[in-house]
């Protein structure tokens, strides 16, 4: 799968267009019935379908707008973000993926950095779903797209088993078509967020290999020193190991021994609360969630003031107690007036005079 996205105006509001790079779709019942899906959906983390578009040769379907561009420019952007920010990313994606199985969905499939949207209140949204006539290639579409330079650094988030079925005839074994391939990609998403950089971007930094090797070393199982071939990250992380381990069982080589949704779920937020963190699928609940926490800690702290301040203010008292009659402090105290009285000072001979 190749797109490119542009910004566009349809029907005077700003949307999402994304271009497919297919020869030619044929117009028939699936392809209605994939549209009326795709328009059925309505989540918080799904990037809604307006229109699709087979009516030339530069087929595209149109999103709602998504002014903070993908995941992807975001992390290319290098602002490294807070992790309260990077946990609402993937409990996002999570949540997202979620409902689309819940609607049916067998699997995503196409699943990168690069379909992950945030729209002006930087809300993650997963968009590039269903609608096989419009993604996916035929054996001839694939042959071409396979000899364009930038295909291989598209496929970088692919299973490998995906890699192998499409060496095959048809390139769509129901067999492999599964959650378990998004999972996978997934689990390449998460080393992005962790390592805040590209796929792989360890190799492609220090061993100087290049997507397609990478492609082929995935495919093959393993690389020139026979190891599976993964991301890896850096010595130097600004995370809990959990989310390493989280990274390392979404891609392992073999589907059943994959995390499934709900225990990458339950990780997550078990993860976030190791790190101090609140899991939530929306930056502004985030936010909230540390507003609300900062609000505890300054009031516990206030109350600890106040508490300093009575210690005080009684050892104030009982100092004062001892160079002054009782009954003046007890009068003192409340604020009460008293009438003049003479103190003789017990070290001295100079008379005092108090006075309300």
């Amino acid at each position: 799968m190749i797109l490119t996205t542009k910004t566009g105006v349809w029907r005077r509001r700003l949307v999402t267009v994304r271009h497919c790079n297919k020869k030619s779709i044929v117009r028939h019942r699936g392809v209605l019935k994939e549209v009326n899906f795709a328009r059925s959906l309505s989540n918080e983390h799904v990037l809604k379908f307006l229109k699709a578009s087979i009516t030339s040769d530069r087929f595209c379907i149109l999103y709602e707008a998504a002014s903070r561009g993908t995941l992807y420019d975001l992390i290319g952007a290098k602002s490294k973000l807070d992790w309260i920010v990077r946990f609402s990313f993937l409990n996002a994606i999570v949540g997202g993926l979620r409902y689309l199985y819940s609607r049916g969905l067998t699997s995503h499939s196409r699943l990168t950095s690069q379909c992950l949207y945030l729209d002006a209140q930087f809300v993650l949204k997963v968009a590039d779903y269903g609608m096989p006539s419009f993604f996916n290639f035929n054996q001839v579409e694939l042959w071409f797209a396979k000899r364009r330079p930038e295909y291989n650094a598209t496929m970088i988030w692919t299973a490998p088993e995906v890699l192998r079925d499409q060496d095959g005839s048809t390139g769509k074994s129901v067999h492999v078509y599964n959650k378990s391939i998004d999972i996978y990609s997934f689990g390449i998403i998460l080393q992005e967020v962790i390592s805040w950089g590209a796929p792989y971007c360890v190799q492609l930094a220090n061993g100087g290999l290049t997507p397609s090797e990478i492609i082929r070393c995935v495919h093959r199982g393993h690389n020139a020193e026979g190891t599976l071939m993964r991301p890896q990250f850096d010595d130097q992380l600004d995370c809990d190991h959990g989310m390493v381990d989280l990274a390392v069982r979404c891609w392992a080589e073999e589907q059943a021994d994959r995390m499934d949704w709900n225990h990458i779920k339950e990780h997550l937020t078990h993860t976030s609360q190791i790190m101090g963190f609140r899991a939530t699928g929306s930056i502004v609940d985030a936010l909230l969630g540390q507003v609300e926490t900062l609000t505890v800690a300054l009031s516990d702290e206030i109350s600890d003031i106040q508490r300093k301040i009575q210690r005080e203010h009684d050892k104030y008292l009982k100092t004062l107690m001892l160079f002054v009659p009782r009954f003046v402090c007890l009068n003192y105290r409340p604020a009460k007036i008293f009438a003049a009285l003479r103190l003789t000072g017990w070290r001295h001979l100079s008379v005092t005079h108090f006075s309300a």
